[in-house]
């Protein structure tokens, strides 16, 4: 005969995965191992765990030049992208981006997917307020013209802050086109 203290912690608690099998999460959440939280709950004296999906934005930057290389006076074009890869939407996230002091009469432009809301259309670098739903995306192309005596090295950087962002690691990126060197040896 089983003790009714032993009935109750059979009845409550999961049984053991076979060997060699992984446990699936409970229907419906999110499989991201990272995602999961373990939470303590009091029954009889013992302690039992249940796993729970953390559900939280997550905006990720990525910021490109098209050329690698660089020549002065010439135009170059940078996209900028935020896109929320994360399971709920952030609201009042502030774009900031600092492109290349070289970098001259620069204009840009933004198209949004899946929802996406924030500024259309402006000069210098990209700057405002975005709300992005889960899976949204905010894609930036950036036009301007290189100076005509640039040299060295032109670092542009793109900064997300707020929205309820929990994973701060992939909120800013940055690029760094080099100068090239023209035949002869000078830069061109």
């Amino acid at each position: 005969m089983i003790s009714p203290l032993r009935a109750i912690f059979r009845r409550f608690s999961r049984p053991a995965a076979a060997p060699g099998r992984r446990r699936l999460p409970p229907r419906g959440a999110l499989a991201r191992r990272d995602r999961w939280e373990s939470l303590g709950l009091g029954m009889l004296g013992s302690e039992a765990l249940e796993q729970r999906v953390l559900m939280a934005a997550d905006l990720a930057v990525t910021l490109e030049n098209a050329h690698v290389w660089y020549a002065p006076a010439a135009q170059t074009v940078t996209t900028i992208v935020v896109e929320n890869v994360g399971d709920e939407g952030a609201t009042g996230a502030t774009l900031a981006t600092s492109l290349g002091s070289q970098i001259t009469g620069a204009t840009w432009t933004a198209a949004y997917t899946a929802g996406g809301v924030g500024p259309v259309s402006g000069a210098g670098g990209p700057s405002g307020t975005l709300a992005l739903p889960a899976g949204g995306k905010a894609t930036f192309t950036v036009v301007g013209r290189i100076g005509a005596t640039a040299t060295g090295d032109i670092v542009s950087t793109a900064t997300m802050t707020g929205g309820g962002d929990t994973t701060p690691a992939n909120n800013s990126a940055s690029d760094t086109p080099q100068a090239r060197a023209a035949r002869g040896g000078g830069v061109g």
